[in-house]
């Protein structure tokens, strides 16, 4: 198993994000006697979002064209009586073309800008939450091994996001090529990215060891 029990504890390490009070609670935790709040009792946390500049010049020219076609739909069948493409539609289901056209302008943009992976260590779970898409949280008795890996994102996952892959399990990454592998007791497997890998490694040594080892009042 990799983890080091004797480790010391972890301070420093929480990036001064506000917690997530919807999704990891307002509880305590109790060391060594003292009443710790949930956000002091913290080990690690991490955000990340999609900013890598060539995504959105990916995206650049799709607002355009999706904008550009909605408007010309609009101007030509709408306003001017003149029928829109080949295959003209009715001007309900040109409506509804367009409504389409501008949920890709504005809304696919806005969704990249809002995606982010949020990573927390307690002392109790491990929570991984890949907003809006799905959160976890993890036991962290049920996570048996752990190790900061460099992966391959595009050969092992076809890419950055939520992925899956055969034999690897679920990949929640939005860049780079580091992070965390973890086995759980069920035997399924997942990829926790990170730009602080080593350190999440060692937050779930130090989460573990309170974990196997905790407190005799609170056993």
């Amino acid at each position: 198993m990799l983890h080091a029990p004797g480790i010391t504890p972890l301070r420093g390490l929480r990036n001064s994000l506000p917690g997530r009070p919807g999704v990891y609670g307002h509880h305590s935790f109790a060391y060594g006697g003292i009443l710790t709040s949930y956000q002091d009792s913290i080990l690690f946390e991490e955000e990340q979002q999609i900013r890598q500049p060539w995504i959105w010049m990916l995206m650049l020219p799709i607002s355009i064209t999706s904008l550009g076609t909605a408007c010309l739909a609009a101007y030509r069948q709408l306003y001017r009586g003149i029928p829109f493409g080949d295959h003209p539609m009715t001007d309900a289901g040109l409506i509804v073309f367009i409504a389409v056209l501008l949920i890709i302008t504005f809304g696919l943009p806005l969704l990249v800008y809002k995606t982010n992976l949020h990573v927390i260590v307690d002392p109790e779970r491990l929570h991984v939450d890949y907003y809006p898409f799905t959160h976890k949280h993890i036991p962290l008795k049920d996570i048996v091994s752990w190790e900061a890996v460099t992966y391959r994102p595009i050969a092992e996952y076809g890419g950055w996001g939520l992925r899956y892959a055969s034999g690897k399990g679920w990949a929640y990454t939005v860049r780079g090529d580091a992070g965390v592998r973890l086995e759980l007791s069920n035997g399924k497997r997942k990829l926790i990215g990170s730009q602080r890998a080593e350190e999440l490694k060692e937050a779930l040594d130090q989460a573990k060891g309170i974990a196997d080892d905790p407190p005799e009042h609170t056993r």
